[in-house]
């Protein structure tokens, strides 16, 4: 068995790790969706946070003033919309928590899928060890570097369209001379 793991075979040929099926892209494409999911309900969520502070601190002052008044006007139900407002401002934060923990396990997901896919890459077609990391450094495979882009304006998405473009353009572009624009005929 140790003659394996050191390079040769039984019959003393190479030990050599094959891939002949096809890279299961809809599974990764599954896990991307799921990932942009959570990122834009989160966005969602941020957003009604920010409208119901807003309308909790315009209720709050108008409360307030009507306190400060000498000859105070009824409240016609502002204290019940205050109290509505808190209630819906505590129910999105909840659920906005419970997101962000399905977020970072769905960022989890989504790295070790991009694993997974980046090594049946390298070993379906042979990919040396050198192109594997230039291919996995522009997927941004780390789940501390998916997190972190996730809390940030661009998103993981973003980021890897933006780099996945400038790698075809340039290191495999046209000859796939690394970035060399040399053309014409010889």
């Amino acid at each position: 068995m140790d003659l394996y793991f050191n390079g040769k075979g039984a019959a003393g040929e190479d030990f050599e790790i094959t891939y002949p099926d096809a890279i299961p892209l809809n599974e990764l494409f599954a896990v991307i969706d799921d990932h942009f999911a959570h990122r834009k309900e989160l966005q969602r969520l941020s957003k009604e946070l920010e409208d119901r502070t807003y309308q909790f601190r315009v209720i709050q002052k108008r409360l307030l003033n009507r306190f400060k008044d000498k000859n105070p006007s009824p409240l016609n139900n502002l204290d019940f919309l205050l109290n509505h407002t808190y209630i819906q401002i505590v129910e999105a934060s909840t659920h906005y928590e419970q997101l962000r923990v399905s977020q970072a396990l769905s960022a989890d997901r989504l790295s070790a899928s991009l694993e997974l896919i980046l090594k049946l890459i390298q070993i379906r077609f042979k990919i040396s060890e050198e192109e594997f990391d230039m291919l996995r450094a522009h997927f941004s495979c780390e789940p501390s570097v998916i997190s972190s882009l996730d809390d940030s304006e661009n998103s993981w998405e973003d980021v890897t369209n933006a780099s996945l473009s400038y790698l075809l353009k340039n290191a495999l572009g046209k000859g796939g001379g690394g970035g060399n624009k040399q053309g014409g005929a010889a």
